[in-house]
């Protein structure tokens, strides 16, 4: 008698076994898997990101939303070779909130930009950029390189090692960074209403240090004696502004740390 069965594989099994994406998902949530990627770039209007180490070479996407009406939101997956680009589309008027987490190996690269959704990313190395309107920017316990920067949010960045020349910055935020080690790249900080700090975190201080801030209105803080020390005003600029620097172990890297109506701080 011969058998009429037929054997059923799940659709993720032989998407994996293919090498695309695999996903599974409801109306709120929505996961997928995919292979081969190296960057993923991702777009929300007001979504958070949460990146995460994973254990695996494969990267994961899982989105939960909560948006009303229905329909009003939609997100977007594309693979374009060995980057993902991800996206939210607000189809009209609507209220709620969504989270992308991204689970990815470690030199993974990412991009991420919002109006005012927030990232957050610990435990990873990479190369990480960041621009966002109103959200907060967490960094923790990284490598890699960084380019992040907020509009009126805050930048916090702690224990990191900067493998390449990066840059942090708010315009009406606060900007703390902690290192993990010594950096050989070029950093620079700046927040115009804001703090700028940067702290070694009981590592060497060594390179070439330039601080910036109005005179009237910034103020200027460091652990060490200045080296030079001028005044000048900026094109269409009533304020004066103050620039400081000094050298110590040598002229590289530089360190620039800045500020308008802030305080610009170097911590030993």
């Amino acid at each position: 008698m011969k058998c009429l069965c037929k054997l059923f594989i799940p659709p993720a099994v032989v998407a994996l076994a293919l090498g695309v994406s695999a996903g599974t998902g409801d109306d709120d949530r929505i996961v997928k898997t995919y292979e081969g990627i190296t960057a993923i770039d991702l777009q929300t209007v007001s979504g958070d990101c949460i990146v995460k180490k994973g254990n695996t070479d494969r990267v994961e996407v899982e989105l939960e939303h909560s948006y009303s009406p229905r329909g009003s939101f939609e997100p977007t997956f594309r693979e374009r070779g060995d980057v993902l680009k991800l996206t939210e589309v607000m189809r009209r008027s609507n209220s709620g909130s969504s989270t992308w987490v991204l689970t990815v190996p470690d030199d993974t690269r990412i991009e991420f930009s919002s109006a005012s959704g927030n990232f957050t990313v610990e435990n990873l190395t990479g190369d990480f950029s960041v621009g966002v309107a109103s959200g907060d920017i967490d960094i923790r316990d990284c490598g890699g390189v960084f380019d992040l920067s907020t509009a009126s949010g805050d930048v916090d960045v702690s224990n990191v090692s900067i493998a390449e020349p990066s840059s942090f910055s708010s315009a009406s935020g606060s900007v703390r960074v902690k290192l993990a080690d010594t950096p050989e790249s070029d950093v620079s900080l700046g927040s115009a209403s804001g703090r700028a700090s940067l702290d070694y975190n009981g590592n060497p201080v060594k390179g070439y240090f330039e601080f910036v801030a109005k005179v009237r209105h910034g103020r200027i803080v460091s652990p060490f004696d200045f080296d030079d020390e001028e005044t000048y005003r900026r094109r269409g600029d009533r304020d004066e502004y103050v620039r400081k620097s000094f050298s110590r172990g040598g002229d590289s890297p530089v360190i620039e740390i800045r500020t308008a109506s802030g305080r610009a701080t170097l911590r030993e």
